[in-house]
């Protein structure tokens, strides 16, 4: 598994083009996209609480034409301070690139997470994960303000130093997205999502079931209101301290 999505990722760097007529090549264009929210705690997309309090949640994307990108994301505990060791105070770096192929769309690259306190500033790597992924998905048109995404995401972490086998470990997340544009200002989205957990971080391997529905408020051209309702937890049983969670977040997004 971990060979098949680290050849997607030279497919994602270069490798895996799309051909375009000469009158559709893209621009050499950026786009910046940017959001916080306030998340009423920090939950992995595997269940695990990472910090049990309150948090923002700040991203900024700059993507270029051509599909590659650039994301910058942190979380900050409003408890302690920014730079303290606490999973509620992270930092992430995701280099990749996504494309349209045969229909569907594709995104592949390689996500860095500074779990030890920012220590990626200080030079050392100890704890923090190394992550390549590749995800595939597909839209389906049910009627002009009704969409349905079907998605399969894979991502193997590796530890950033060292052979820790707790920092190991592959995630497959099976994802329908449903998106319903009831205005031109004001649209829902539900995602159910199925994630399959053989042990990454040194959790037990389980099946994680997921639901989320997030509704948008249009402010402006490129400005959002967002709001979102997680429910997230083990389908099988597990010895780890994962349970069923319910998470909260408001925010702001922008593009330019």
């Amino acid at each position: 598994m971990l060979s098949l999505v680290a050849a997607a990722i030279i497919v994602a760097l270069g490798f895996g083009n799309v051909s375009y007529a000469a009158d559709e090549k893209p621009e050499n264009t950026f786009e910046v996209a940017a959001s916080s929210k306030w998340v009423s705690q920090y939950v992995g997309d595997a269940g695990a609480v990472f910090y049990e309090g309150a948090v923002l949640h700040n991203e900024l994307t700059v993507t270029h034409s051509s599909g590659l990108y650039l994301d910058v994301w942190g979380s900050n505990s409003f408890k302690k301070p920014a730079i303290n060791g606490s999973y509620g105070n992270e930092f992430d770096l995701t280099l990749g690139r996504a494309w349209e192929m045969y229909g569907l769309n594709f995104d592949a690259g390689v996500a860095y997470f500074d779990l030890a306190g920012r220590s990626i500033f200080s030079g050392s790597l100890e704890g923090d994960i190394i992550q390549p992924f590749l995800q595939v998905n597909g839209e389906v048109t049910v009627s002009e303000s009704n969409k349905l995404f079907p998605s399969i995401k894979f991502e193997y972490a590796l530890p950033a130093i060292g052979n820790d086998p707790g920092l190991s470990g592959l995630h497959v997340h099976f994802a329908l997205k449903h998106n319903a544009e009831l205005s031109s200002t004001f649209s829902v989205s539900q995602k159910l999502t199925a994630t399959y957990d053989d042990g990454a971080y040194g959790f037990d391997r389980a099946l994680i079931g997921a639901y989320e529905i997030a509704p948008t408020v249009k402010l402006s051209e490129k400005l959002s209101l967002n709001g979102s309702i997680l429910v997230i937890g083990p389908l099988t049983s597990v010895n780890d301290g994962r349970k069923a969670e319910v998470v909260g977040s408001i925010g702001i997004s922008t593009t330019f």
